[in-house]
This record gives C-alpha cells, sequence and structure tokens, in this order.
C-alpha cells in the first residue's frame, strides 16, 4: 500500500490545524496510521496552500514517507507548479524572480521583500495574454524553488502583476473590481513530483476546478485552457522542470513519470 496520499484541496480549507477533518479521520485509521493523529507532524501533511487558493497537497502516511518527502520539499527536490492569472502582460522574457522574502507574523500585510527575509525563488512562463474589458491579463505557469509564506503572489505583485483577486498584495480598488468576475484568487497548484522510496519520480495532477476554467472562458483572446495546460509542462521544462507533457489523470492521482 502506498504510504503517500495526494488530496485535492478545496478553496480555503485549512488541511490540519491539530486535528483532521471527519472524513480524512475515518479514511485514515490513527492505529494504522499514527502519524494521522499526531499534530506535531502536521498530522503527515508535508505543506499547506494559501486559505485562498487551491489544488493538490500531499499526505504522508508514514513517519518514513514524512521525513523522505520533508527533505525532498526543503532540498529542492520536491516540484510543485501552478497555473496562475496575473495582471498587465507580463514579459515573456520574465523567466524567475529572486527576491528575498520575509514573513511578517503580526502583521496584515503578510509577506515582504526585504534585505534581511530568506532565499526565494519563483520560475514563470508566460501560456497567454488576455483581455477583460480593455483589461490586460496574464496566465502563467508557475514553479517554486523554495517555499516561502505567500511567495508566488509577492514575487509577481512585487514585479508589478499581482493575482488576480488578491486582497492582500493588490490595491483595494483593483481587488474589489476583481471580485466582480472572479470570485477568489486566482492561483491553483496542479501539480507535485518527487521521488517514492524506490527512487522513482512520481506525481499527482489537479485540473482547473471549475471556477477558475469559468473565469477563463470569460476572457478575450481565446484565453481559455483545457484542465491541464498541455503548454505547461512543456514551458517550465525549459526552466529545469521535468520533460514530461502533462497527462490528463483523475484529480489527485499518482501517477509514474
Amino acid at each position: 500500500m502506498s504510504p503517500y496520499l495526494p488530496l485535492s484541496s478545496p478553496l480555503g480549507e485549512v488541511p490540519f490545524d491539530g486535528r483532521l477533518s471527519e472524513y480524512l479521520g475515518a479514511m485514515l485509521s490513527s492505529r494504522l496510521w499514527p502519524i494521522s493523529s499526531e499534530s506535531a507532524y502536521q498530522n503527515g501533511f508535508l505543506h499547506r496552500l494559501d486559505v485562498p487558493s487551491s489544488g493538490i497537497l500531499l499526505m504522508a502516511k508514514t513517519y518514513e514517507a514524512y521525513y523522505d518527502l520533508q527533505l525532498q520539499l526543503h532540498s529542492g527536490g520536491m516540484t510543485r507548479d501552478y497555473i496562475v492569472l496575473c495582471h498587465g502582460w507580463l514579459y515573456p522574457w520574465q523567466r524567475e524572480v529572486k527576491e528575498r522574502v520575509h514573513w511578517l507574523r503580526d502583521s496584515k500585510r503578510g509577506s515582504t521583500v526585504e534585505g534581511r527575509g530568506k532565499p526565494s525563488q519563483t520560475k514563470l512562463k508566460v501560456l497567454r495574454h488576455a483581455t477583460r474589458s480593455g483589461q490586460a491579463l496574464s496566465i502563467v505557469a508557475v514553479r517554486i524553488v523554495t517555499g516561502r509564506m505567500h511567495q508566488i503572489r509577492l514575487h509577481t505583485a512585487h514585479i508589478g502583476h499581482p493575482t488576480v483577486c488578491d486582497g492582500r498584495y493588490s490595491s483595494a480598488v483593483t481587488f474589489q473590481a476583481d471580485r466582480q468576475w472572479c470570485g477568489r484568487n486566482f492561483l491553483h497548484r496542479h501539480r507535485l513530483a518527487f521521488l517514492d522510496h524506490d527512487g522513482h519520480q512520481r506525481e499527482a495532477l489537479d485540473p482547473l476546478p471549475a471556477d477558475l476554467q469559468h473565469v477563463l472562458a470569460l476572457l478575450g483572446s481565446g484565453a481559455e485552457l483545457p484542465a491541464f495546460p498541455p503548454g505547461a509542462a512543456g514551458a517550465l521544462a525549459e526552466l529545469g522542470a521535468l520533460p514530461n507533457e502533462l497527462r490528463r489523470n483523475s484529480s489527485s492521482k499518482f501517477a509514474s513519470a
């Protein structure tokens, strides 16, 4: 039985706060998988998503898998790919952002770009430029090398292209206008890839949810994308990503790459 469990996280769901949801608690017996009841190990979850975002999460069902995946996560061995809708037409040659990120724990500002922050790296590739009511937008494939709090949202805002419907890192006027046509932050983690205990590459895929597909359908310039944008993996391959094209797997299931 696989010691890994990929999950599709609904919008706004915080996967661990010291206890599992009723559904996960019933699915994961603490007798069989003791880590699922230990908040010190985040109940087995490797990471979380920003609350206004969605996408795939990875859970380890054994302590061995947890430590192995944590090592991959913090050493850059785990691949995390996102689809983001940003304001403005991002330059096609804008390939990465390397700005230090500092988390302000007791501030509504969240994270900031500061010299005292932690080294952070976000890789970018424009998939398509689009418009809506004369407003320029960019559909962007994103890969994070580091995983700082709000890293993608902060980095895109820092270069002048905030994420659509981001109430923290865009202006209040922009946020309120975005809410009229996009109900939440357009940031979705659609792919995770890592090495299993046998050294084989595994990946988990999560299609764009229906609400984000609907938003893309509202855009001009032929901005509609399939559930897994076919150019996303190839675009990121140019940035040192895995060369495999995304496959149309069922939501949150593993595939061998």
